[in-house]
């Protein structure tokens, strides 16, 4: 392949952030800007809501009323947006109390034995133990905060004569 040769001046680096200027590269906004309030909504969300205006109720009687009569395009609208396709199963483990370590280690046992038996997935035994991590993490954190009172209970009793 040939080598191309550049002539003229290359571009440099674009200049340094300045207030009301190009956002910065990390993506924030400038000072004093917090961004899009809350509730705003797209320039073309609203153009398309102020054309539709009062037909939006009409719309959607007509999709329905095609969809009964067999429409398969109306049924597939219908449907997305009705009951629109479940990302994941409902799944029902009985799992033991969680409250200590304990229960910790029960529990991931019985997601090993029910991931290995296949009444769950190997994905969805992932996803429960994240949330008993969750959990173990919190009766971690209420250990320590108890065993730190303890001690400064312990400490504040030795200072005092």
């Amino acid at each position: 392949m040939p080598r191309v040769k550049l002539r003229g001046r290359i571009p440099s680096a674009p200049e340094p952030f300045k207030e009301g200027g190009p956002r910065p590269k990390s993506g924030g906004f400038a000072k004093g800007n917090g961004g899009k309030p809350k509730g705003a909504t797209n320039k073309v969300t609203r153009a398309v809501e102020e054309m539709m205006g009062d037909s939006l109720g009409r719309l959607t009687a007509r999709v329905i009323k095609l969809a009964f009569a067999g429409d398969a395009t109306a049924m597939k609208i219908v449907f997305d947006r009705v009951a629109p396709v479940r990302r994941g199963r409902m799944v029902k483990i009985d799992l033991p109390p969680i409250t200590d370590a304990a229960g910790v280690k029960e529990a991931l046992g019985k997601l090993t034995s029910e991931a290995a038996l296949g009444t769950i997935t190997p994905e969805e035994a992932w996803l429960y133990s994240t949330i008993i991590d969750v959990q173990r993490r919190g009766i971690e954190l209420g250990e320590v905060a108890d065993r730190l009172k303890a001690l400064e209970d312990k400490l504040g009793s030795e200072r005092e004569p």
